[in-house]
């Protein structure tokens, strides 16, 4: 049978023992039987409390009024079926014990232990039902709330109630509005949650809000069905004659309809008569419209959350396919443990946010006036529909966030539903006095389509077809003492990744990589006798591209890393890559097969670029695109690029791109991969399939961005496995396992206004393990000589992006970002570059990066595995900083100066 949600509470439930009785009634719900039901409970609690009784979690059912805690043999409800135990109320009261070794000598005050497998205790309070994890080596423990927050001096009431929250969500309204709703004020204090002990786990699941408009005693009744199926199923006498003398037999009509003058507690007794045999919200439904009642729609939702231990770790689970929504309010987004670990007023240390390669937001640092930050995992979707472009940042690649506060640090990874995910922060100080950090998902996107007619506009909301249904699961590590850093959270995630094989260490060489990227061919707008048409130009010739890269070698540039974009299908505006065909403008098919030749006899490594998640069309094309996703209007994802000066879409001068449907994805791969096969080239450039996770709105074949990410992984890993050696373009945490190179990975954060300091997070937790490089550094936009102190600081490679031709060729096209990237201006500076960090780079490539520090301002300090340090000085004079003289926008390595 089912289990209920919503159950009989009964006061001074959790007095004893874990009796987390944990079935608890919506609020104002009376008991069925409250002696026997009490008399339960205590007996359970007894047991419970008891030292070395077993663990088993029994269900002890009550009585419900007028029956046995099932409908009546026979009993069915008014679809014709056996009707199911009501999802919003139920007569059985459920008890349940912690396990014998749970048992912590020195326990946390209030609450009852759960679990202990000594690393960790975990605590669950079954009134408010917070938890708290104790970590026993040290002692410290990490509450879900903040223990004082009564007396919070900043938080109104409403606010102190949200404090005590676990997890809260925004829905949207009818009309597209906004409204926010938390477990503690819609949920725990009207006593709507039913917790239980699954083994060494909680897991506890809430009834958010009014639920009035799921399941009441109805208002009217269908005369028949009233005499013959209803009054007929109430066993106890009184309790049927109470139940008819509060309905009216209305003689002109076909129906019983209730005394306008009951009062609220009545109307709840005679729920409990009804939901005591067998009355669902299925059949409150069928009565309602039988009758023509109409039932407003109110704000009312279901969620679970499971806790579990794991070694040294907690393991939070919610379940999204038990995440239930009234039908008129739309689960926008839910935010998961809001406050766990939260830091009060007086605390001391940072939160970490994966805001590019990272960034420190310092505790109580007193910035009101900005903008709480919301960071949305590896970018936005490319299938919703922005009409302007938003704040230009830096995308979260991994995901991750953590809490360091006066010598200990929780550090939190998103291991399931991370392409819904967003890592949300603020400080203390506008609504109360604590400091947060935490994940939220993205349940149900939004669009908006107007319509308009008779001189009058009106635009409607539309919603995602359907919410994702897998689990959202967040693992939390607690740290201590020199572990308790940044550092500390870095080396915690790296040993993460490897023992879950998503890294590997990276093989010996000689030298780092140098990256050159060469820029192929465009497709230049013109005209002829007036006709305006696009004309192919090559900006980088594969005979050029050969030349390039044998200088370079000649110039004693080792493990040249060649990656060639544009190349094929149309150049930098390609078509699907469902076939190849090298760009005539550039060589052709036998000019290429050429240059793979000559790089491949000369060792250099040939990265050939292409783009799978969007494409251009080619030619006119009538009906739909089978290949491309569909925006939430259900119209054909087609998009143009942002014009950087109205942060409007440039429709009218960029040419429009479609965003594939990741349902379409394994077959153009596939088609894709057996082409190259035919140019035995080993080295391939992934150009989107780590930048980008995009959706498919389509009604009749949905596919939510986590499942697409999903789609990702296993198309990267079928390419890994044809062509062992894959360049990645931004390297989001999904395709981490099968990329040997990363360029434009973040070297730096976006500056948000509440954020204090830059951190190199990403690098940290990925050297010795990829190869990576940030931005071009001719499109770096600063100094080249900061450039090349941020490579030495983070273990960046160099890296050029270059053209052969000059850049008036690009000039008055939608390609004039490129005008400054003819090779020849920047060869002599890239020789030089490559030629002063390659020591370094060369001697830790294979090292991890261990721990990075802020010595002064401008100062920083990195140290690789084995005790190797690099300190950087980016001032324009010299610095001291931990006793070293570091010279103006220079670098010591290990106390020699360079």
């Amino acid at each position: 049978m089912k289990k209920t949600m919503l159950i009989v509470l009964v006061s001074a439930l959790a007095a004893g023992g874990l009796g987390f009785a944990a079935r608890s009634r919506p609020s104002g719900a009376t008991s069925p039987d409250p002696p026997a039901a009490l008399a339960t409970v205590a007996a359970l609690n007894a047991n419970a409390a008891a030292p070395g009784r077993s663990t088993a979690s029994p269900s002890v059912p009550a009585a419900p009024p007028g029956g046995s805690g099932s409908a009546p043999s026979g009993w069915q409800n008014a679809s014709g079926v056996q009707p199911e135990r009501s999802n919003a109320v139920s007569g059985a009261v459920q008890s349940v014990r912690p396990a014998a070794d749970a048992a912590v000598p020195d326990g946390v005050p209030g609450m009852k232990p759960v679990a202990n497998n000594g690393k960790l205790a975990l605590f669950f309070q079954p009134e408010t039902t917070e938890i708290a994890v104790k970590r026993l080596q040290t002692g410290e423990v990490w509450y879900s709330n903040p223990p004082g927050r009564q007396s919070d001096p900043l938080a109104e009431p409403f606010v102190k109630g949200r404090l005590g929250s676990q997890l809260s969500m925004t829905y949207y309204s009818g009309d597209g509005k906004v409204g926010f709703i938390d477990n503690f004020n819609e949920s725990v204090q009207k006593k709507q949650f039913e917790a239980s002990l699954e083994g060494d786990a909680v897991a506890v699941t809430y009834t958010i809000g009014d639920v009035s408009a799921m399941l009441a005693a109805p208002k009217r009744f269908k005369k028949e069905r009233f005499e013959k199926d209803i009054l007929p199923r109430i066993g106890d006498g009184k309790k049927r004659e109470e139940f008819q003398a509060s309905y009216r037999n209305v003689e002109e009509t076909d129906y019983y309809e209730q005394w306008n003058n009951i009062p609220s507690g009545r109307k709840k007794q005679l729920l409990e008569t009804l939901v005591g045999v067998g009355y669902t919200e299925r059949d409150f439904e069928l009565d309602n419209r039988q009758t023509g009642v109409i039932v407003e729609p109110r704000p009312s939702f279901k969620a679970t959350l499971r806790y579990a231990l794991d070694g040294d770790q907690l393991v939070v689970t919610m379940p999204m396919s038990k995440l239930t929504q009234s039908t008129a309010f739309p689960i926008r987004t839910v935010s998961l443990l809001e406050f766990f670990g939260a830091a009060g007023a007086d605390a001391q240390g940072y939160m970490l946010v994966p805001d590019g390669s990272g960034a420190l937001i310092r505790l109580n640092n007193g910035k009101t006036s900005a903008r709480p930050l919301s960071v949305q995992m590896y970018g936005s979707d490319g299938t919703l529909d922005e009409k302007r472009r938003g704040a230009i940042a830096e995308k979260a690649r991994l995901p991750v966030f953590g809490m360091m506060q006066d010598g200990k640090a929780l550090f939190g990874i998103v291991e399931r539903g991370d392409a819904l995910a967003n890592v949300e922060a603020d400080v203390s100080g506008r609504l109360h006095s604590y400091n947060v950090v935490y994940p939220s998902f993205n349940a149900t996107e939004m669009d908006t389509v107007t319509l308009a007619g008779n001189g009058i506009k009106n635009e409607v909301a539309l919603f995602q077809p359907a919410m994702h249904t897998g689990d959202i699961v967040v693992r939390y590590m607690f740290l201590a003492g020199e572990d308790a850093t940044y550092s500390g959270m870095a080396n915690y995630y790296r040993s993460y990744l490897v023992a879950n094989n998503r890294l590997s260490a990276l093989p010996p060489a000689a030298a780092p990589p140098f990256v050159a990227e060469l820029l192929g061919a465009i497709p230049k707008r013109t005209s002829f006798l007036g006709v305006p048409y696009r004309k192919t130009e090559a900006l980088t010739p594969f005979a050029e591209a050969e030349r390039i890269a044998r200088k370079l070698k000649e110039a004693d540039v080792a493990n040249i890393a060649l990656r060639y974009v544009g190349w094929f299908n149309g150049g930098l505006l390609p078509s699907l890559p469902t076939s190849i065909r090298p760009e005539r403008a550039l060589g052709g098919d036998s000019g290429f097969r050429a240059l793979a030749r000559a790089l491949r006899e000369e060792s250099i490594g040939f990265y050939p670029d292409v783009s799978l998640l969007s494409a251009y069309e080619r030619g006119l094309r009538l009906g739909p695109n089978p290949n491309a996703s569909l925006f939430i209007k259900q119209q054909k994802a087609v998009k143009a690029p942002f014009n950087l000066a109205t942060r409007l879409r440039d429709s009218g001068n960029a040419a429009p791109y479609f965003i594939v449907s990741p349902k379409k994805l394994p077959g153009i791969v596939g088609r894709f991969a057996d082409a190259y096969a035919s140019y035995g080239i080993p080295g391939l450039s992934l150009g989107d399939l780590g930048d980008a996770i995009n959706s498919d709105y389509r009604k009749s074949a949905m596919v939510d961005r986590q499942q697409a990410a999903g789609v990702l992984t296993e198309q990267a890993e079928a390419l890994a496995n044809q062509y062992p050696d894959l360049l990645l373009d931004g390297g989001n945490a999904p395709m981490l396992p099968y990329g040997k190179l990363i360029v434009n990975a973040p070297l730096a954060s976006s500056g948000y206004q509440l954020a204090d300091e830059t951190v190199p997070f990403y690098e940290m937790a990925l050297h010795g393990y990829v190869d990576y490089a940030g931005r071009p550094a001719n499109a770096y936009g600063g100094d080249l000589r900061d450039y090349t102190l941020k490579l030495l600081e983070t273990g960046a490679n160099v890296y050029f992006q270059w053209m052969s031709v000059p850049g008036s060729t690009v000039k008055d096209t939608e390609f004039s970002r490129y005008y400054s990237h003819e090779y020849a201006d920047w060869f002599d500076d890239a020789i030089r570059m490559y030629a002063e960090v390659r020591p370094f780079l060369s001697d830790v490539r294979t090292r991890p990066i261990v721990r990075h520090e802020r010595l002064a301002d401008g100062v920083y300090r990195t140290t690789y595995g084995g005790g190797k340090t690099v300190t950087v000085n980016y001032n324009a004079e010299p610095a001291t900083a931990d006793g070293m003289a570091v010279p103006a926008k220079g670098y010591k390595v290990g106390g020699e100066h360079r």
